[in-house]
């Protein structure tokens, strides 16, 4: 039902929950929700196909607004939070909200990442800070570089998933830090070819550039867990908070 009501030029978006479905996601909404404590409304950056926000919403009612670029994306993300959340197209560089729109905002699995160069990252907290009520919280998750080449450098994965075979290649750049993803697509007759880069960014030069856009951060935890990041995790965690 959910795969004939999306646009059919995307054969990713259809598919996109189930190559997500490992992902522990009401761990990490007890993970956000714990740091964010009583908010009033909550904004969902890069929301995708909105799977986030659908979790967090099982947990409360807050009125709540999920940003992606994707239209594909958007689109399921439309019918799963039909009546429950307000779903707009922005990206992570302009972000179709008003200053002082929310006192929470969230970016979840390493979307930061995708802005690659420094300038767009700033750009992005600058964009944050604007949204950000006084004393709102922002919490993003971003990748650390032992993921990116343990767990995809050279790696192959290939799939098949309501039909669609996918075939998912993966380099990392040392030179660069910067790790090149490349997705084949193949349904029926129809192929599409997706290509997608990320950035590395150490959890000092992330600090750094929050703190550049008028934002307060703390240390970095890990892999959605309240303790100090460690060796060997996924993902780096971020609280920020805007100045009163």
């Amino acid at each position: 039902m959910i795969a004939q009501a999306v646009p059919p030029y995307s054969a990713f978006a259809q598919v996109y929950d189930q190559l997500m479905s490992h992902v522990p996601m009401k761990t990490w909404v007890a993970y956000l929700r714990a740091h964010a404590g009583t908010r009033e409304r909550l904004v969902d950056l890069a929301c995708g196909t909105g799977e986030l926000l659908k979790t967090i919403l099982a947990t409360c009612t807050l009125p709540a607004t999920g940003v992606d670029s994707s239209a594909p994306m958007l689109a399921l993300a439309r019918l799963k939070l039909a009546g429950l959340a307000d779903i707009k197209k922005g990206s992570l560089t302009s972000v179709p909200l008003k200053a002082n729109f929310t006192d929470w905002a969230v970016c979840t699995h390493d979307s930061v990442n995708y802005l690659v160069d420094p300038d767009s990252l700033i750009l992005h907290f600058r964009e944050v800070e604007r949204i950000l009520r006084p004393g709102g919280l922002y919490s993003f998750d971003a990748v650390t570089r032992e993921n990116m080449v343990q767990e995809f450098d050279g790696k192959i994965r290939e799939e098949l998933v309501n039909d669609v075979y996918l075939h998912w290649t993966n380099y990392y750049d040392e030179a660069d830090e910067t790790l090149t993803s490349h997705l084949t697509f193949q349904n029926g007759m129809k192929t599409e070819v997706e290509t997608h880069t990320q950035k590395f960014y150490s959890a000092e030069e992330i600090q750094d550039l929050v703190r550049k856009a008028g934002l307060d951060v703390g240390s970095p935890e890990g892999d959605y867990k309240q303790r100090k990041l460690k060796s060997g995790d996924a993902f780096m965690n971020f609280h920020c908070r805007k100045p009163l």
